[in-house]
């Protein structure tokens, strides 16, 4: 007898009837019939009565039926507890990081700590900069590739991309004729625009040097326009800067911004991360000397 057999002659005892059977396991009514009868044969027991619209198992039939089911059970019992044993020995490491942070090469360096460490699978999300601080303290994220990473938190943060930060404004505005801007004092009165609410934690902040934020919901494309249109004007890397200048708004380098504000990468994490997150760690910010 073979497992095929085994699962006909159970699914035949569930459903007590030939057609019903045959239906489920997907064969022919006269193959499931020959089926069984080649297992009674093998036996040398009679498992079923045939009667009009159905079986029913005769006392060795029955008998058989008990020791089937124990059989199925057990190894199904296997199966889960050689499935819980794979999970309990891969350690899953949650990374949340929004698009902008995360470069190519990011990418290719996480997956080989992957390599480096099979135990070890790597999930990246992307849920929002402000989430991200929140799920590191709940525990359901390990590290976040973020910007402005907040201090009162008490999280962990390394600072793994260098980039300048440039203004993007409208040709026509005065401060397009300058060579620079300091975020101090020439954007007084200003607006920011961003497409992440990254700076909601240091909107004070932005306040007491007399700039405006506006939170604008969409793509690249309605920034740009409103960059054309003279509504605002976007504070980002120049890696970045691509991704929204166009036609008629000018870049310019920026000085002199507070550090909490710095809009380059950092990597944040409990302090009290385990072994493989802290070397996780390690393996992105060593590979921040090789970046271009």
């Amino acid at each position: 007898m073979d497992e095929k057999q085994l699962e006909y002659f159970s699914v035949l005892c569930e459903t007590k009837n030939m057609t019903k059977a045959a239906g489920r396991l997907y064969i022919s009514r006269t193959g499931l019939s020959l089926s069984m009868k080649k297992l009674e044969k093998e036996l040398g027991v009679p498992l079923f009565l045939r009667k009009n619209g159905g079986v029913e198992l005769t006392e060795y039939g029955a008998v058989f039926y008990q020791a089937v089911s124990a059989q199925r059970q057990i190894m199904s019992d296997c199966q889960k507890k050689l499935t819980d044993m794979k999970t309990a020995a891969t350690e899953v490491i949650r990374i949340g990081a929004l698009a902008n942070t995360l470069v190519p090469e990011y990418i290719r360096h996480i997956f080989l700590f992957e390599q480096i460490c099979p135990s070890v699978t790597v999930e990246i999300v992307d849920n929002g900069t402000l989430s991200y601080f929140d799920a590191l303290k709940k525990g359901s994220l390990d590290i976040a590739f973020a910007v402005c990473p907040p201090q009162n938190l008490r999280l962990c943060s390394t600072r793994i991309l260098d980039c300048e930060q440039v203004l993007l404004i409208n040709k026509e505005h005065p401060l397009a004729a300058r060579d620079s801007v300091d975020f101090t004092c020439d954007l007084h009165g200003e607006t920011l625009l961003e497409a992440e609410s990254r700076m909601d934690t240091h909107l004070e902040l932005l306040l007491s040097f007399g700039i405006r934020r506006k939170h604008v919901a969409g793509d690249c494309r309605i920034l740009q326009e409103m960059l054309r249109q003279g509504k605002g004007c976007i504070v980002t890397l120049s890696s970045l800067a691509p991704l929204y200048a166009s036609e008629g708004v000018a870049v310019l380098p920026v000085k002199n911004i507070p550090d909490s504000l710095d809009l380059n990468a950092y990597l944040v994490y409990r302090p009290d991360s385990g072994r493989n997150i802290l070397r996780l760690v390690e393996h992105i910010s060593g590979f921040r000397a090789s970046l271009p």
